[in-house]
């Protein structure tokens, strides 16, 4: 019996997270309240108490989902063999598709970032995740000669993940943006990195 409770325990504590993220990208950061939640769930406030002891514990919850999300984006895509130009089209579709439905969340990175420690290695470490992704990728796409043989695979990786950290910040700050423009620069930026442009 107690097994099933625990599994029961787990499904309702996904299911809260899950909710929560998607209030938080329909609406806003903000919005992710615990009255918003408890209604898309349709559970009391209460109930949503004996999973999460309060708002605080349940966006950690939620923060640390979408970053394992993104990592499992970034490892999916970028894990993947084939031409370096596709891979360059599947790495701007992650970013301008998939990844840009959790700007909202992101958006509330840098000020957990600067005043959390913890979140602050969980964020670091999941950049060095993205950063290796991306070296391995351009490893395997030099091996294959679709890159030159004396272009720096960490060097254009690090430029890679910085523009892309620009382009996520832009997304952040500036949600007007047009996707499609700057998802042409991206690919442009990206190509002229790996001298492939």
């Amino acid at each position: 019996m107690a097994r099933v409770n625990q599994e029961y325990r787990t499904g309702a504590k996904e299911r809260i997270i899950t909710a929560a993220i998607e209030v938080a990208i329909e609406k806003g950061w903000e919005a992710m309240t615990l009255d918003a939640i408890a209604r898309k769930i349709g559970v009391s406030i209460s109930a949503l108490y004996g999973y999460f002891r309060n708002r605080d514990e349940l966006e950690d919850a939620v923060v640390d989902r979408v970053i394992q999300i993104h990592d499992d984006e970034f490892v999916a895509t970028l894990s993947r063999d084939g031409d370096i130009h596709r891979i360059i089209q599947n790495y701007a579709d992650l970013i301008f598709i998939h990844q840009a439905r959790y700007v909202n969340i992101y958006s509330l990175l840098p000020i957990r970032f600067l005043n959390d420690p913890m979140m602050h290695g969980k964020v670091a470490d999941s950049m060095t995740i993205e950063l290796d992704l991306i070296s391995n990728c351009l490893e395997r796409a030099k091996s294959r000669g679709e890159l030159k043989k004396y272009l720096d695979v960490n060097e254009s990786a690090q430029l890679i993940s910085s523009l892309t950290a620009g382009i996520m910040l832009k997304l952040i700050f500036d949600g007007q943006i047009n996707e499609r423009i700057e998802r042409k620069r991206w690919i442009t930026g990206v190509e002229r990195i790996l001298l492939i442009r």
